[in-house]
């Protein structure tokens, strides 16, 4: 799955270059309506294309944007209902959170049925959102063409919402109270929430905020709210890397194909500086052409260990960096990200006002800095210097120092981590796994990031499956246990 929604906030304060159009939805909500207590739920029309064989029910939550108003502005989130498969499912349906934050759940899920939507609906159904201020939903923060000058487009974008928006009213807490009325509107006694990255974060604050009817959490690639992500990300980024290059010299044929993987990527690295090349490639229809130095080898490969089908070709890809004899990964990899991700399933007006609520005043700048100048390896690439500064233009509210706590609760929990993750590690899944006192923690070697929707191993799917069977016992490791990732070496 392209999962990395997270990465795309800083491709896009680094990437000038608008690739491929923005899709077409309904115009934004305006206009004030009556306050109200809860959501009303109202059938329609799906407003995505429903996938081949599906079984689905749409429409539409209203909820007040801000709930502190009388009589103050409404907006409209998109629901979509896959229908199980069973006669009689399960009564608790799961609801899937997509991360970013700022992701279109439908684009994701009805694109990408086969692996969102499909492993889970034998017994239940699979309810996808799109969170307020994303998708079809109404109305959505998109920034249209962030190109040039990041102090240029988010101010430019910042002026254009802002006169459709209260900006301040995206935040996981304002979703947490949206999904409460949502699984009332419903008329569901319970459900279970699924998350994947900053899905995973907006499920923990509906722990925190709304427990009531929540069964379960799956946490997938989990982001604990007492993280400093972004000073934390040189460190991710480095012990991804370190865990890739452990991975495959406990192999004994990768072993032996690349005894020295670090000192492979570094010399690569320089010699690309020295040398760079030119990548050309076709990603789905959509050309692209990018230079290869050695600052995009390490950019190519920061965005690559999110992806569990690519870790295991990247020692010989690493290895043929130079000579080009594994161009074809690194065009895949750039095809993913620069042009999939950052231009078709992120709103980067709400996932700039999410993290500019609840992640950034809380972060360590100072330390930021220094663990960036330090790795000079990374050529910058895991700072995230460039989305506190565009926090800097966006100027909205902190959501308060409670946004920076540990979670505590006592629902059932799993969390689900790879090893390889550049920016959701498995220490993030432990510290989260801490203050959850009936969860579940499974680390999977050698994959990375989303692993409920990796096409290379259903042990994730099947881990999942198993602990909504029974949400208070461990779910059986025998996957996990004969799980092996096979490295590309030739």
């Amino acid at each position: 799955m392209r999962s990395i929604l997270r990465y795309a906030v800083l491709a896009l304060l680094h990437c000038a270059a608008s690739l491929l159009p923005s899709q077409q939805r309904p115009a934004p909500v305006e206009k004030n309506n009556p306050a109200h207590s809860g959501g009303m739920f109202s059938p329609a029309a799906c407003a995505f294309d429903i996938p081949s064989g599906a079984q689905v029910r749409c429409g539409w939550l209203t909820v007040p944007e801000d709930r502190s108003r009388v009589n103050g502005r409404t907006i409209r989130l998109h629901i979509a209902i896959y229908r199980s498969r069973s006669p009689r499912p399960a009564p608790d349906p799961i609801l899937w959170l997509v991360g970013g934050p700022g992701g279109r759940a439908h684009t994701f899920a009805s694109r990408l049925f086969d692996r969102v939507v499909q492993p889970y609906i034998g017994k239940r159904d699979f309810i996808v959102l799109d969170v307020r201020g994303t998708g079809y939903s109404q109305p959505a923060l998109d920034c249209p063409n962030p190109s040039g000058p990041p102090a240029e487009w988010v101010r430019a974008c910042r002026e254009r919402l802002s006169s459709i928006a209260d900006l301040n009213c995206y935040n996981s807490a304002a979703v947490a109270a949206d999904l409460d009325d949502l699984r009332r509107a419903l008329g569901l006694r319970e459900w279970n929430l699924m998350g994947e990255s900053y899905g995973t974060r907006l499920a923990l604050t509906a722990v925190r905020d709304r427990p009531e009817g929540i069964r379960s959490i799956v946490l997938d690639s989990v982001v604990p709210p007492e993280a400093d992500q972004y000073a934390d990300g040189p460190a991710k980024f480095e012990n991804a890397v370190s865990a890739l290059i452990s991975g495959c010299a406990a192999d004994s044929g990768c072993r032996d194909a690349y005894p020295n993987l670090r000192r492979t990527l570094l010399d690569a690295a320089d010699q690309l500086d020295r040398s760079p090349r030119r990548l050309a490639g076709n990603w789905h229809g959509t050309p692209f052409k990018a230079q290869f130095d050695g600052r995009q080898l390490v950019e190519a490969l920061h965005m690559a260990l999110y992806e569990s089908d690519i870790i295991p070709q990247l020692p010989w890809a690493i290895g043929h960096a130079v000579d080009g004899g594994a161009d074809g990964v690194w065009c895949e990899v750039f095809g993913r990200h620069a042009i999939f991700v950052a231009r078709r399933l992120v709103d980067q007006g709400a996932q700039l006002s999410f993290h500019c609520a609840e992640e950034v005043p809380f972060a360590d700048v100072a330390r930021l800095q220094r663990e960036d100048e330090r790795r000079s390896w990374m050529r910058h690439i895991a700072s995230g210097i460039g989305i506190v500064e565009a926090c800097r233009w966006w100027n909205v509210k902190s959501a308060g120092l409670r946004e920076s706590m540990p979670v505590h609760s006592a629902i059932p929990a799993l969390l689900l981590a790879g090893t390889d993750d550049p920016v959701t590690p498995p220490d993030y899944a432990r510290s989260a796994a801490s203050s959850l006192a009936n969860s579940f923690l499974f680390v999977f070697p050698a994959m990375g990031h989303q692993l409920t929707a990796n096409s290379i191993s259903t042990c994730p799917q099947t881990v999942v499956l198993d602990f909504l069977n029974n949400p208070k016992r461990r779910p059986d490791p025998a996957c996990l246990d004969q799980w092996k990732p096979r490295w590309r070496l030739r």
